[in-house]
């Protein structure tokens, strides 16, 4: 069993990573679209995925997931909440380089899509979705399209653990480094993985988490370059 962890314990992590382990936070983008684009393709095996991405860093790890599946020859459409000069720097970047590998990046849903990969919100929002990030949930949801939630299901509280409205109820969710509260055992939650995004067991042990490495039972066949490849497990099944 995989300890939850709190939202709080997750900015540590994060910041741990970038500030004591010297892991740069567009590798970790990097992996987590990595595995985010190998478990889509897994799971639906679509031609064409729409991607909403928002202004944080879960829509840097979405944007970053397009670059992966338009590599596999997928039809990708980014479609963004906010503009480029609201975006943290990372998903900025993340954006720049979509625009060399020549991806269509949007202002609205085309409902021709196989797949919607959520990367609106993730763990730190707090309260319901508001604006155009709630105006894209609702589009995705009245598609009918399947929707694959990048970390932490957009319109899910993380502190209270309650449904808002709009939300991504009932959808696949790849959560990052470890299940975040709220989302193991939850009936709403279609079905659990977790990603891989290269967090050293030792930043664990130095939070007082005691975790087994989830990924030790990959072999080199699953994952070939380690983390980048794409690397995930399920927790649910």
């Amino acid at each position: 069993m995989l300890p939850e962890i709190s939202v709080d314990q997750m900015i540590e992590i994060d910041r741990l990573m970038v500030e004591e382990f010297h892991i740069p936070l567009l590798s970790m983008m990097d992996a987590a679209g990595a595995a985010l684009a190998r478990l889509a393709l897994d799971l639906h095996h679509p031609k064409r995925v729409t991607i909403l991405a928002g202004k944080g860093n879960n829509g840097g790890g979405g944007m970053a997931a397009a670059r992966h599946l338009d590599a596999g020859d997928v039809k990708v459409t980014v479609v963004t909440s906010s503009p480029l000069a609201e975006m943290k720097d990372a998903p900025r970047h993340q954006l720049r380089l979509l625009e060399g590998h020549g991806v269509s990046v949007l202002q609205d849903i085309d409902q021709d899509t196989d797949l919607f990969i959520d990367a609106l919100l993730g763990y730190s929002a707090r309260g319901a979705p508001r604006g155009k990030a709630a105006e894209l949930i609702r589009k995705a949801n009245h598609s009918g399209k399947p929707v694959l939630c990048l970390d932490y299901p957009s319109g899910l509280d993380p502190l209270t653990g309650l449904w808002h409205e709009p939300s991504f109820k009932e959808n696949d969710v790849m959560t990052l480094a470890l299940p975040k509260m709220h989302l193991l055992g939850n009936p709403d939650i279609a079905r659990l993985f977790l990603g891989d995004i290269g967090v050293p067991l030792k930043l664990y042990e130095q939070m007082g988490l005691v975790v087994d490495n989830p990924f030790s039972s990959l072999d080199s066949a699953t994952s070939p370059e380690g983390a980048l490849a794409g690397r995930f497990v399920r927790l649910d099944g």
